[in-house]
């Protein structure tokens, strides 16, 4: 509520109060009215009390439709009449202890301006009024010795010193009420907003402390898209202080300036996320993602995240240098099964060939014939050995979970390891996906049985909700993940996640030293 309504409010109840109590008693004083009335005879003055007495009852008949200063002026004023016409028509009787009243409200409705002016015209008709009794310009109609001794007088007194004792009581309670019901309000109201002040303080000192401690550079815009802050993430990032950069325009940094930016930054409502090139102060290229947003507050114009993706750039090339390395050393590989397994091979049957051209002796051409086929039969089963390697026939004919069931049998051959392999697939899947499951899956045995020490491998098919997930676990001795990024041992690992990632995919891993190795593959896709 407004203060000043506060205060309205306040005034408008004890002036209300205060006309109820006063036609109370104007009601009550009927009956001392009356006996004084049979001992005085009629005077001037008993006219004005009734023309009072109507006016206070027709105020408080009408309370709530008369306004607040005009229900208080003529409350005043009719105590004002009634205490210069008991000055006039009984000297000093009645004279004082009404203004009191006046004097009263008017300093708790108004101040002490409006108590002094009332007080002004009390003083300057009361020395009027003794100037005309003491020249005798007044003339009284009345014996005022006998006056003082009728019952009524003391009737008539003594009630308007109860009436008036009263008021001043009420009034100044009511007003000490609901001045202090107000300051509880007002109170309450300032702890509520000192609570709300506290929180907005600690969220401010939140979104303070993430605006200057974020990693990531946070930009704004005006509306004019010039920018009017930044925090020091993002000075750090391009190389500036801060008012290098405030009332630049937004293109100030981009590489690109013919792109429709613009549009970027006030389509915010799709939260896009783009890759861009910062310029740096030295004119070198930064990448970035950015993601721009609509500030909430009227004209707090954009502003935009940005979050530096150099190393993951670095840590993307070394991926895919590590792939070409990895598919280099198995050509390698392959070229050198090749050329130790299967050239020797066919070497020592073309010297069997052309044995039998120059031999004549059908004995020897027959012997010669018979081993150029055993040669050539061991060539045959070398090349599907090693086309086995390349693309095995059974991933090819019965999918994932068989191949790796046959490669598993075969390391059973020459390893103590457990291995445990749980399937619920019910057919085979695209071509890619398959063959990317088993290369990574034949990877992570691989490195289990060669560096983990484990006693037991346990590998998961499962196909639910569209998406083909494969779990894989062994019991090893697990290693510290991040420090084999560091030390360059682990890019092997990243280029299968990073192919699994290629296929629309997620994957997890997890290792730690005594903990073994936990890896999680999962890809949307469906049965062939």
């Amino acid at each position: 509520m407004h203060l000043q309504n506060q205060i309205d409010r306040i005034r408008e109840q004890i002036i209300n109060i205060t006309l109820s109590s006063t036609a109370i008693f104007m009601i009550i004083a009927f009956v001392p009215g009356l006996l004084r009335l049979l001992d005085t005879g009629w005077q001037p003055v008993y006219l004005v009390h009734i023309i009072d007495a109507a006016v206070i009852i027709l105020l408080y008949l009408f309370r709530g439709f008369i306004p607040l200063k005009y229900k208080t002026h003529a409350l005043f004023l009719i105590y004002l009449s009634i205490a210069i016409m008991g000055m006039i028509n009984f000297k000093l009787v009645n004279a004082g202890y009404y203004i009191l009243v006046v004097v009263s409200l008017a300093t708790l409705l108004y101040g002490k301006r409006i108590s002094f002016i009332y007080s002004v015209i009390f003083i300057v008709l009361y020395a009027l009024i003794f100037i005309g009794h003491h020249h005798d310009f007044i003339n009284i109609n009345i014996n005022l010795d006998e006056y003082q001794n009728y019952t009524s007088t003391w009737l008539a007194v003594g009630s308007s010193y109860i009436f008036v004792l009263v008021v001043v009581i009420i009034s100044t309670h009511v007003f000490y009420s609901l001045f202090v019901k107000s300051i509880r309000e007002l109170n309450k109201k300032s702890d509520e907003l000192s609570q709300s002040l506290e929180a907005l303080q600690l969220s401010e000192k939140k979104y303070k402390d993430i605006f200057e401690n974020s990693k990531d550079g946070f930009l704004f815009f005006d509306d004019r898209l010039s920018i009017t802050a930044c925090n020091q993430s993002f000075l750090k990032l391009v190389g500036y202080e801060l008012d290098e950069l405030l009332a630049k325009n937004y293109t100030y940094l981009l590489d690109n300036k013919n792109y429709n930016w613009e549009g970027f930054i006030e389509g915010t409502s799709k939260n896009d996320i783009k890759e861009i090139a910062l310029v740096h102060k030295n004119k070198t290229l930064i990448p970035v993602i950015a993601s721009a947003y609509r500030s909430n507050v009227p004209d707090g114009g954009f502003w935009v995240i940005i979050r530096d993706i150099r190393e993951r750039k670095k840590l993307e090339r070394e991926i895919f240098q590590t792939m070409i390395q990895s598919e280099e050393k198995e050509r390698e590989r392959y070229a050198k099964e090749l050329h130790d397994g299967l050239g020797p091979l066919i070497s020592t049957s073309l010297i069997y060939v052309n044995a039998i051209q120059e031999e004549g002796d059908m004995t020897k051409i027959k012997e010669y014939s018979e081993r150029t086929y055993s040669i050539l039969e061991d060539a045959t089963n070398t090349i599907k050995e090693i086309s086995n390697n390349l693309s095995s026939l059974i991933l090819t004919e019965y999918g994932t979970v068989s191949a790796i069931r046959s490669f598993i049998e075969k390391l059973q051959q020459v390893s103590d390891i457990k291995f445990v392999l749980k399937s619920n697939l019910k057919g085979t899947f695209e071509e890619l996906i398959q063959f990317t499951i088993y290369r990574i899956l034949v990877e992570l045995i691989h490195n289990s049985v060669k560096y983990s020490q484990a006693k037991c491998i346990s590998i998961l098919f499962d196909y639910e909700d569209g998406y083909l997930k494969v779990r894989f676990s062994d019991d090893g001795d697990g290693f510290d993940y991040a420090q084999a990024l560091i030390n360059k041992k682990g890019f092997g690992l990243l280029n299968l996640q990073n192919r699994i990632k290629q296929l629309g995919g997620s994957s997890s891993y997890y290792t730690a030293p005594g903990e073994g190795v936990k890896v999680e593959l999962s890809i949307k896709t469906n049965y062939q």
